[in-house]
């Protein structure tokens, strides 16, 4: 008799620890809200009106006052302290550097017990398939929706084991690009996609558009000890930074001169710099370089010493080539 794979009794104890830890998360989404279903059978108790923060009654207003401003009055506003990490609110952690919203939520829930959802692929992915939800979940209103009720849906209790489990049921069960294991997947009497069918077509993500290629020559210009710069527009990509003269196209070194020529400026020497490919979020710049030493004046360029370039904001889509420069400056 074929012996079945270790692996299925470690499932079913995951799945078994998944319904006990999702009993009282996923099995609320059922009320549809803003173009996103949610299912809510428990709601957060409400509070009393004793347990509300008092806010004191406005008063009249009075006239104001021309007495001199007491000492403390003077004193300049207090320097907020340093982050204790150990204490931290999840909307506290996002002001760390590299730290984002579900970062933070993971950290504030599992280590503090912070009732907030870290919502990442996998809870997206889970959430639309048990509302039946046939929104985009990369669209920001939709994320935000998701978002907020799966905050009012968590377990208050142990918000940590939630979202662990909520990740695990997605990562593990609630599968993507492929079928889904709902056969083992403790919320599937409830999941809509599972009930009609539509665990392969959920959840929905809109088609990225094709990156634009866009190919660039990128010049590369000294003249008497310096290099040249150019100030970028102040819209758009790369805003305001500095930058090496640069047209479109895939020149040759005849090119490059006509180019420069049309600048009013005389290339004396051209020769090739390499090349570099930098890739923004909706294009991407394939880059050939040239070194060329020119006579001339333009009134859109900068020359910059060493001192100057090293001062200067210079984009990283440059960097291959800044490096060539700063080396020739030296």
């Amino acid at each position: 008799m074929e012996q079945k794979p270790r692996w299925n009794w470690v499932i079913t104890l995951a799945a078994a620890f998944l319904a006990f830890c999702l009993g009282f998360g996923v099995a609320r989404w059922t009320q549809h809200t803003d173009g996103v279903t949610v299912r809510t059978a428990r709601t957060i108790p409400a509070q009393t009106e004793s347990a509300l923060p008092s806010v004191p009654a406005a008063s009249a207003p009075t006239e104001k006052s021309t007495a001199a401003p007491t000492e403390a009055a003077t004193q300049p506003p207090t320097e907020p302290g340093p982050l204790d990490l150990n204490r931290a609110t999840a909307q506290e952690l996002t002001t760390l550097p590299g730290i984002g919203d579900y970062t933070a939520a993971a950290i504030a829930s599992i280590n503090f017990g912070e009732p907030v959802a870290a919502v990442d692929g996998n809870l997206l992915r889970v959430a639309a398939r048990v509302s039946g939800c046939a929104d985009d979940i990369m669209d920001a209103r939709v994320r935000k929706q998701f978002t907020a009720h799966l905050n009012d849906a968590i377990d208050l209790a142990r918000p940590g084991a939630y979202n662990q489990a909520m990740m695990d049921l997605g990562a593990t069960v609630c599968l993507p690009n492929g079928a889904p294991k709902c056969e083992i997947c403790p919320a599937r009497m409830m999941c809509e996609a599972y009930k009609n069918g539509l665990t392969e077509v959920l959840p929905v993500r809109a088609k990225k558009k094709a990156r634009k290629i866009e190919e660039r020559t990128v010049l590369l210009l000294f003249q008497n000890g310096k290099a040249a710069l150019r100030k970028r527009a102040d819209t758009g990509l790369l805003a305001s930074l500095w930058e090496f003269p640069s047209v479109l196209g895939n020149l040759d070194e005849a090119g490059v001169s006509l180019v420069l020529a049309q600048m009013g400026l005389s290339a004396q020497t051209v020769e090739p710099a390499g090349s570099a490919k930098h890739i923004f979020t909706h294009i991407e710049w394939d880059m050939k370089g040239y070194f060329a030493d020119v006579t001339g004046e333009n009134d859109d360029l900068f020359w910059a010493d060493a001192a100057a370039f090293d001062a200067a904001a210079i984009p990283t889509a440059f960097k291959k080539f800044a490096a060539l420069v700063r080396a020739r400056l030296q």
